[in-house]
């Protein structure tokens, strides 16, 4: 079934019209940003990938761990994926950020990858339960947040920007319930949280606010000691937060397909692009996949076996 599908993919690169692959031509995005975005997928570079693909004497038995079986999970609809694929896709919107800025809705954004919601979420409680001092400071953020605050991680494409002095808007996925990836855009100077669910049934809304609670409770905490004079006072309280309605929000109703919503959502905000309800459908996942798998084999050499480093940092005050 493996070989099928692969055969099916490189049969279908080799052979389809333009016109097949013209899925979001008419606006930018991971799945074609800016100029790129008018032209249809290249059907060369999915061919590419194909054949890289098949190089691997165990292409066929799916390794767990392998790049091959890594591109297959991405390519394949219902396939769920993982952190490494949802930080490919935000490191390909990185990389896209870095070369053309103008592309972009602002360019006071940070795009950040999935480690960022993983560890704070995971050391939530060692916040809540570390001492403080008389005024409130000195509480246990997690590690590596200072580094974040300071635009060094990701250090894929890194920014090199403070956040608030430098960057308003953040987007970044969340792991909800071990099974669910949600968009999140986190405005600093509105301090508030918005979150793009594409199936709205699948979480209630207690269930999402505890999801957010790491964020929404430690980033003003970190703000509010980090900054100095007035800026303090801004970041006394939890930021809100919001979930997107189902009607405003395109809507994953085949299950399986979550992580690529998630990173179109973050994809069509940043470049401050309404969603397109008609063509960001489940009918058109495959050729989302598809030219999402492409773009990011060709741009960005990245496999799916890289290892994650990141420099710690404890911030007190």
């Amino acid at each position: 079934m493996f070989e099928r599908f692969f055969a099916c993919f490189h049969l279908e690169c080799l052979t389809f019209s333009p016109s097949r692959f013209s899925l979001f031509s008419f606006h930018v995005g991971l799945f074609g940003f800016s100029a790129c975005s008018r032209l249809p997928v290249d059907p060369k570079k999915l061919s590419v990938l194909i054949d890289w693909v098949q190089l691997d004497p165990n292409w066929r038995k799916k390794v767990k761990g392998s790049s091959c079986h890594w591109y297959y999970i991405l390519l394949t609809p219902q396939k769920w994926l993982i952190d490494t694929h949802m930080d490919a896709g935000i490191n390909l919107l990185r990389l896209r950020y870095t070369k053309h800025p103008e592309w972009f809705r602002s360019d006071r954004i940070c795009l950040l990858d999935t480690a960022f919601t993983q560890i704070w979420s995971a050391k939530y409680k060692e916040f809540l339960n570390s001492p403080a001092n008389p005024d409130g400071s000195g509480k246990l953020l997690p590690s590596g947040a200072l580094y974040y605050y300071t635009g060094e991680h990701p250090a894929y494409c890194r920014s090199d920007k403070t956040w608030v002095l430098e960057i308003d808007d953040i987007y970044v996925p969340l792991f909800i319930n071990e099974d669910h990836w949600v968009a999140c855009w986190i405005s600093i100077p509105r301090r508030h949280i918005v979150i793009w669910d594409s199936f709205v049934g699948h979480t209630d809304d207690k269930e999402i606010a505890e999801a957010v609670k790491p964020i929404a409770h430690m980033l003003p905490y970190m703000l509010h000691m980090l900054s100095r004079g007035e800026d303090r006072e801004l970041y006394t309280v939890d930021f809100t937060h919001e979930r997107v309605p189902a009607t405003e929000t395109p809507q994953n109703v085949q299950s399986g397909d979550c992580g690529v919503y998630c990173l179109k959502y973050i994809e069509c905000h940043a470049l401050g692009l309404a969603f397109p309800f008609h063509d960001f459908c489940d009918k058109n996942v495959k050729q989302m996949r598809a030219k999402l798998a492409a773009e990011i084999f060709d741009e960005t050499n990245i496999n799916g076996t890289e290892t994650r480093e990141y420099k710690t940092a404890l911030v007190y005050e």
